[in-house]
């Protein structure tokens, strides 16, 4: 929790200074004829960075992220109690589009400084195990001396899944951008304000189903017996967030984008705080479409009368980015 405090402060102080920063393209200055961004307006616009570009933009981002799991969760049930998870990303390669699916992406739509974003991603892991087994008994009969065989099978089978949907919606501001080269548009560094709301859904299920039967010595004689249990905890939650991305455009083909965002803050509902930072590179395969790699860590904390979360999700990152 000490942790996540300096995120916030951190990206408030961040937030406050980088209104400072100048609004002009790099390379332009107040007064002078001919500036950048001049130029800019008469150069292909192919050649522009999206940060400068005029009208409207839409990006369309599919992607795939693979996050290992690292935290605990409790709740309470039939089967209450808590269970540990550490699970690297690496080992979930396997179990892809069979036992984890998922559905993800992001796209956003920018007019000049202001912009929309939307961020959805819903996965699915679930397994089924079934097993069965026989074995064979001797019973003593009272008063005889004899003993009787019963053979006795049984056979179960245990469902579980998880369901986990994140789903952000905001509004994203340019605050400004610094030339690191003086005179040159490029390499040049950004800083973006995102702020909005982020919407959390879990839903975990186990299911068990156990069947015995009982046959006697002259297998004419069968007693079955079965039962069922379940077990189902879920709870979803919409809360603000604020953020800031940072781009490091070091080519108008080639960058990199940081970001860190903290929403819920404890005060909505569960208890709930959480933080999403990640990184990735970028770069422009073909016209209107780059691809670009990263990493994604996730810190969730939160709790209800009948599930507590306390954790990291993180693992890596490959997406498209389709710009119109």
């Amino acid at each position: 929790m000490g942790g996540l405090k300096t995120t916030i402060t951190i990206i408030l102080l961040l937030s406050l200074c980088t209104v400072a920063y100048p609004q002009e393209e790099p390379g332009s200055t107040k007064g002078e004829p001919g500036s950048v961004q001049e130029k800019a307006a008469a150069a292909n616009d192919d050649d522009r960075l999206p940060l400068y570009k005029e009208g409207w933009q839409l990006f369309l981002a599919p992607y795939l992220w693979i996050p290992g799991v690292h935290g605990d969760l409790s709740h309470q049930g039939k089967f209450s109690g808590t269970t540990i998870v550490d699970v690297p990303w690496y080992d979930l390669v396997p179990l892809l589009f069979s036992k984890a699916i998922g559905g993800m992406g992001r796209a956003e739509l920018w007019n000049g400084r202001w912009g929309l974003f939307s961020d959805t991603n819903f996965v699915y892991i679930g397994d089924s195990v079934t097993a069965s087994g026989a074995t064979e008994l001797k019973l003593n009969a009272r008063r005889l001396p004899i003993t009787i065989p019963v053979s006795l099978q049984l056979s179960g089978d245990v469902k579980f899944w998880t369901r986990l949907l994140f789903q952000d919606v905001g509004v994203r501001y340019l605050l400004g951008s610094v030339p690191l080269c003086a005179g040159q548009q490029v390499p040049v560094l950004s800083c973006e304000l995102l702020g909005g709301l982020r919407y959390t859904y879990l839903n975990q299920a186990t299911s068990l189903g156990l069947n015995a039967t009982l046959t006697g010595p002259l297998g004419n004689v069968s007693i079955t017996r079965g039962g069922s249990f379940s077990d189902d905890a879920s709870l979803s939650v919409a809360e603000p967030l604020i953020g800031l991305r940072f781009g490091l455009w070091f080519t108008p083909k080639l960058n990199l984008l940081l970001k860190a965002d903290c929403g819920g803050f404890g005060i909505v509902a569960y208890n709930n705080v959480d933080s999403v930072i990640e990184a990735e590179v970028g770069y422009q395969e073909r016209k209107n479409m780059h691809i670009y790699a990263g990493y994604r860590a996730r810190y969730a904390s939160l709790s209800s009368t009948d599930v507590a979360i306390h954790g990291w999700l993180h693992g890596p990152m490959l997406g498209t980015v389709f710009s119109f």
